[in-house]
């Protein structure tokens, strides 16, 4: 039999969550909003392209949830970013 059979996906969030201290939605936003500084940094695509790219559809859904997990919106982020390697 195999363990992992009786596991259900509300089961399996629970699991994640006590192991990560946050939701795989939320996860999956970090992993997101990760990418997205990584675009900011290194390209010049403008902030509309890079919320499409990491999967928002929404540009400003994409820098309320940027700015609430950075502090900063996605354009203060790359004049920082651009600064900083001046």
């Amino acid at each position: 039999s195999c363990p992992t059979r009786h596991l259900h996906l509300p089961n399996i969030s629970q699991i994640f969550s006590a192991k990560n201290e946050r939701s795989v939605m939320q996860y999956v936003q970090f992993l997101k909003i990760k990418k997205a500084k990584e675009l900011l940094e290194n390209t010049t695509k403008s902030i509309m392209e890079i919320a499409e790219i990491v999967g928002f559809e929404d540009s400003n859904y994409f820098t309320n949830v940027f700015r609430k997990l950075t502090g900063v919106s996605p354009r203060n982020y790359r004049k920082k970013s651009i600064a900083k390697n001046l």
